[in-house]
């Protein structure tokens, strides 16, 4: 009998845990299931967006043409120079903001006219069509402001300040490259222009090659999507030649170097001597063993007698 209650005893806690592992497992399976689920509906909420070129939600889609409508042209300075050397490192600097909004335009009174018909006043379109505010009268800065003229200026380097009116949004990227320099950005790519405040880039610059060569300026409105990721919703780009010449460095590097060209040039010339002495011993002792003995007595051959 204890056996037998042993054996029942045993059975019954395997039966227990047997059922407990059946009654878990469908929890761990649809746990996986429902994550795979929002994967899926996650991926398949993402469609073709024509303002980002790139595939958005819907929500994300909207999102990045509000702000492409929100952006207008503003103001922008960047200080970059016109010559450089091969060598020469300076600084560009990129201020740029938003141009203030002008102020409405007031109604003009309208002028009671004597005729039976009503009347028609309020005519404020331009003759050319063009609204008020229009985009001349909106990138004038606010007087006693700092201008991104002014912050460039003050930003460092060298060169002249060149003004130019990118499109401005909410969220800017700039971004300076070009072939034959080493460009090392000085702060955050990507920066806030709110109204009234100014956002500044700056970079330093390194000339690696000569001749004709450009920096390449963009600036491009942003829109930071749901998944935290930047889209590009509409660039500026604006090149700045420069001439590259034979830097100082390059020339003192030239210098400082001749020794070591002169070593190699005069190992060279020993080399060279030690193997033309050499050649010319080789060639001395092969034509040697080839006379014949006559001529290396002397050549004494003994003449005929008078007669």
């Amino acid at each position: 009998m204890n056996m037998r209650a042993t054996t029942l005893l045993l059975s019954a806690l395997l039966l227990t845990q047997t059922s407990c592992g059946v009654g878990s497992a469908p929890d761990q399976t649809s746990n996986t299931v429902a994550v795979s689920d929002n994967i899926a509906v996650a991926a398949g909420r993402l469609r073709p967006c024509r303002v980002t070129g790139t595939r958005l939600t819907e929500e994300d889609c909207a999102d990045a043409q509000y702000w492409l409508d929100q952006s207008r042209r503003g103001n922008a300075s960047f200080k970059a120079p016109a010559k450089m050397r091969q060598g020469e490192t300076t600084f560009v600097t990129l201020a740029l903001g938003t141009a203030p909004v002008p102020p409405p335009t007031p109604t003009p009174t309208p002028t009671p006219v004597a005729s039976p018909g009503p009347v028609t006043g309020n005519e404020t379109t331009p003759e050319d069509g063009s609204p008020a505010g229009n985009e001349t009268a909106a990138i004038r800065p606010l007087p006693g402001d700092r201008t991104p003229h002014d912050l460039a200026e003050d930003g460092g380097g060298t060169g002249r300040t060149v003004d130019y009116h990118p499109f401005v949004g909410q969220k800017m990227k700039a971004t300076l490259e070009g072939a034959g320099f080493e460009v090392k950005p000085l702060s955050p790519e990507i920066q806030t222009v709110t109204e009234g405040s100014n956002a500044i880039w700056r970079w330093s610059v390194t000339a690696r090659s000569r001749g004709d060569l450009s920096l390449i300026l963009r600036t491009t409105v942003v829109m930071i999507d749901s998944q935290g990721n930047a889209q590009e919703l509409r660039p500026t780009v604006e090149p700045q030649p420069i001439h590259v010449s034979i830097g100082a460095s390059t020339i003192w590097n030239w210098l400082t170097d001749l020794p070591n060209w002169l070593k190699a040039l005069t190992t060279i010339l020993v080399a060279a001597a030690a193997l033309v002495a050499a050649w010319k011993g080789l060639r001395a002792s092969v034509l040697g063993s080839k006379t014949p003995p006559a001529a290396a007595a002397g050549d004494e051959t003994p003449k005929p007698p008078d007669p």
